[in-house]
């Protein structure tokens, strides 16, 4: 489903000592912990909480799920616009990505559903301690967003309600005999994916090169 890791901004904060990041306000910063499916134990995730921002009661909470090679500071702006409208955005870090936890597994996408179906129950967006009138909203961006559905279709199993799923930039169905794109199969040819993904930070670098609008310096150094 996913390379085992992918760099992270360097160095990675310590809870309580993160770095200035361009349109993140400091509020948002959280680490939680949360109930490894696989048996693990905890996990530790990092993660943009937009409550602080929102004046008043909160209209409802939207989970972000970022993919790759992208970290929750790819929603600073929805977390920002969405609080001054009362809703809070819950932007995730998902394991072995940005500052959450390096696991030092494979987690494919059963286990990826797993976890953030734990994260959100120990958030209380989910499971007994969730508000069932409170709407809630998914919103997943590239295979963050298959994560999101199978979140979404876990949190239904459970009779619990869904008030929206969004994905973006998200293939939910490709044919059997479909190829990669050619980019995608030079990257994830044996021998280069761990290069690019783990021990450098190549695949950003080159997902920002291929943008139509240049990011500003600060914003692409993270």
């Amino acid at each position: 489903m996913t390379p085992r890791s992918t760099a992270r901004p360097t160095p990675p904060p310590r809870p309580g000592a993160e770095p200035d990041l361009p349109g993140v306000d400091p509020a948002w910063h959280r680490w939680v912990t949360a109930v490894d499916a696989a048996g693990a134990g905890e996990r530790t995730w990092h993660l943009l909480d937009g409550a602080p921002s929102v004046a008043g009661p909160v209209r409802g909470t939207v989970l972000a799920v970022h993919g790759n090679p992208t970290w929750s500071f790819l929603w600073r702006s929805v977390v920002a616009e969405a609080a001054t409208a009362g809703w809070r955005v819950v932007a995730v870090d998902q394991l072995d990505m940005g500052w959450s936890e390096r696991t030092g597994t494979r987690r494919r996408l059963g286990q990826r559903v797993d976890d953030l179906l734990a994260l959100t129950d120990a958030l209380g967006l989910t499971g007994p301690d969730a508000d069932p009138e409170l709407p809630l909203v998914s919103l997943g961006h590239d295979w963050g967003g298959l994560v999101s559905v199978g979140w979404a279709l876990r949190v239904r199993a459970r009779g619990q309600r869904l008030a929206a799923l969004t994905l973006t930039n998200t293939a939910v169905h490709q044919p059997l005999e479909a190829r990669l794109p050619p980019a995608l199969r030079v990257v994830t040819a044996p021998g280069v994916l761990p290069a690019v993904t783990v021990r450098t930070a190549g695949f950003v670098r080159g997902t920002l090169a291929t943008t139509r609008l240049r990011a500003p310096a600060d914003r692409r150094a993270r």
